[in-house]
């Protein structure tokens, strides 16, 4: 009983690191194209990126840790229970859709940071 909890605490967490990657990225891409537009934001805006870019070297290795043990544990626990279901096109499309999210958002960080790269 306490192994599935913990793979259940995995996956609520995985999961929710990689929106969190989602919304980091977006919200610094958000940021980086206002400090562009706007230069008396400018300095909120770097302070406010570079709080962001340490949050994302973190999330980054976290939500991918969590997804590699998500994944050495998915035929014994959410696999089994997808196909006793008959969920599994709505497990695959789950996974489709943290998959795009997670790369999405790494994505809009990269571009945000050679925005930053670009106006110093």
């Amino acid at each position: 009983m306490g192994f599935e909890i913990l793979i259940f605490l995995n996956n609520f967490i995985n999961d929710l690191g990689v929106a969190f990657v989602f919304v980091n990225g977006g919200g610094s891409y958000i940021l980086a194209r206002r400090g562009l537009k706007n230069p008396s934001f400018r300095e909120l805006n770097f302070y406010v990126s570079k709080k962001l870019n340490k949050l994302m070297y973190f999330l980054v290795p976290f939500a991918l840790g969590g997804a590699l043990l998500r994944y050495s544990t998915m035929d014994s626990t959410e696999w089994v229970d997808a196909v006793s279901h008959g969920q599994t096109l709505a497990f695959g499309v789950k996974y489709g859709l943290l998959f795009v999210l997670y790369i999405f958002g790494l994505l809009l960080w990269f571009l945000s940071t050679r925005f930053y790269k670009q106006t110093k």
